[in-house]
């Protein structure tokens, strides 16, 4: 978040508190705030990005727009921002949100103003929650992993062999031969290594045409 730091500490000063001042003030006019002196300073030296419901507080307090708290009438571009908000840096490319991405039942292409909204509140809400970028990650391994199971099972199948027989070649359970054609055990490298050596397979039968 483009000088979040620098900008809070700005309109601080601009009331002439200190940190431990802005805390109380914050506290005693928003119930649920629980902002600390500590929690500020973390923020204004971008140790630390508040959350959305913190943002929200801080705009109303300085009485200025969370648009120009968080910056964004600037450009904002991060690499933990999920490549479907924005597929380049520039909030006007046509190929990236659309209405139908949010759920929104409307034509014609999302105004750039709004982009750029949703871009700078998503990359909050990334940076609290990193999983959901991990997330696709997970996804494709576990495809991989059941594209080749699939292979082996077409493998071991096209040998005429039992999972017994075909885990005997390869140093390895049936249980586990079976858990790997049918996606539920990811195949490591050594057991790949195996069944081509054994069975004279090349390598790249076992992954999918990129």
């Amino acid at each position: 978040m483009a000088n979040l730091g620098s900008k809070l500490k700005a309109y601080r000063n601009s009331k002439k508190l200190t940190l431990e001042q802005l805390a109380q003030a914050l506290n005693s006019k928003y119930s649920n705030a629980k902002i600390s002196k500590g929690r500020l300073s973390r923020w204004e030296n971008d140790k630390e990005e508040p959350k959305l419901s913190s943002l929200k507080l801080l705009a109303d307090y300085f009485d200025v727009s969370l648009d120009n708290l968080i910056g964004l009438n600037e450009e904002i571009v991060s690499n933990t921002t999920p490549e479907y908000l924005l597929k380049d840096k520039s909030p006007s490319n046509k190929d990236g949100i659309s209405w139908q991405d949010i759920d929104l039942p409307y034509i014609g292409e999302v105004p750039d103003e709004l982009k750029r909204y949703f871009h700078a509140i998503s990359k909050v809400y990334v940076n609290y929650h990193p999983e959901i970028i991990q997330s696709k990650k997970i996804k494709d391994e576990t495809k991989i992993s059941k594209y080749i199971g699939l292979q082996i099972k077409k493998l071991r199948k096209s040998l005429d062999m039992d999972q017994q027989t075909f885990a005997d070649k390869i140093g390895t359970l049936r249980i586990n031969v079976s858990r790997y054609e049918n996606g539920l055990r990811n195949v490591n490298s050594e057991i790949i290594f195996k069944i081509a050596k054994e069975f004279n397979i090349d390598i790249n039968y076992f992954f999918p045409k990129i």
